[in-house]
């Protein structure tokens, strides 16, 4: 999908302090008598000076950080943000973003309104203020995506699609929130080192067997333990992370493809390609393309005028 250009009309919530962002919004002012009306939403990754400090939101919002850590402070709260988090704010609850210099977020975002969102938010055991973990992200990326996809393609229908995958989303979030027990359990620790360590060395992991040893568990028991936690395998969390460094590599018009492959021990471009687009549905090559439509088009939109996206991003 195309990087969406910014326009006058747009939110003015919306943060331009982002690299790249890939958003939609429908009716800004719904119908008060509406059970569940979906605002907006979408996907942005940060720049490193983000920040959004807010006394007061008019509507729900529900994020989720997909990568990325941060510090978050809500209605009262001191929150590390970090890869499975996910928020919830709204009317009355003040709420500070930041994103962290080194390592800044990538965060998906949906703000709505409606008698029955505090409903859907309890039954996911959040309200405005409230914050949990996940122990299954990629369950939750993916639910996102296909209301970002599905609230941007507009339609008469589109009001009711994202509602429906609102409902869907939070219902996914209810399966995954972390249970406490878990968190007592030797096997549910060893799942989280060892997804640890994955998320802070993938660059450099390859194969799944080299990421088990440095783990210290066998190749079988890797598996097994994301089979009960997760909601991935351990290589597709691993060939994911390191399609994203692929991608923000690719940012960089000095560097071919083989390049990026080789910085990140592919065995050839072709296969790096493959793996690309398996990811993200479209080659290295193509993404680079979109990635220097879109932000030629931005650029030319904003007159130059904001250095926060002459460095933009593209999925």
């Amino acid at each position: 999908m195309k990087q969406r250009e910014w326009k006058q009309s747009q939110p003015t919530f919306f943060s331009r302090q982002v690299k790249y962002v890939r958003s939609f919004y429908l009716d800004l002012a719904p119908p008060a008598e509406a059970p569940l009306a979906v605002v907006c939403g979408g996907f942005e990754r940060c720049h490193p000076d983000y920040l959004i400090d807010r006394a007061n939101f008019p509507y729900f919002g529900l994020e989720f950080v997909a990568t990325g850590s941060g510090s978050l402070q809500l209605g009262g709260q001191n929150v590390h943000l970090r890869t499975g988090l996910v928020f919830c704010y709204g009317p009355g609850i003040p709420h500070r973003i930041a994103a962290d210099r080194a390592d800044p977020p990538s965060k998906y975002f949906v703000d709505f309104v409606g008698a029955d969102a505090i409903r859907m938010l309890a039954g996911c055991r959040l309200a405005p203020g409230g914050w949990c973990h996940v122990d299954s992200p990629g369950d939750i990326q993916r639910a996102f995506d296909d209301l970002v996809s599905d609230g941007s393609r507009g339609g008469h229908m589109a009001n009711d699609l994202a509602g429906a995958r609102l409902h869907y989303l939070m219902l996914r979030i209810a399966a995954a929130l972390t249970p406490a027990h878990k968190d007592h359990t030797a096997s549910f620790s060893t799942y989280r080192r060892c997804r640890q360590h994955i998320e802070e060395h993938h660059v450099r992991l390859t194969q799944l067997s080299g990421t088990a040893r440095e783990c210290h568990v066998s190749e079988a028991y890797l598996c097994r333990l994301f089979k009960r936690y997760d909601r991935q395998t351990p290589y597709e969390l691993l060939t994911r992370l390191r399609m994203n460094r692929a991608a923000k590599l690719l940012e960089d018009p000095s560097r071919t493809v083989k390049q990026v492959a080789a910085d990140l021990a592919f065995r050839d471009a072709f296969h790096f390609s493959r793996t690309f687009k398996n990811v993200f549905g479209m080659s290295p090559r193509g993404f680079r393309e979109t990635f220097d439509d879109s932000n030629l088009s931005l650029l030319q939109r904003s007159g130059a005028q904001s250095n926060e996206f002459q460095n933009g991003e593209e999925l």
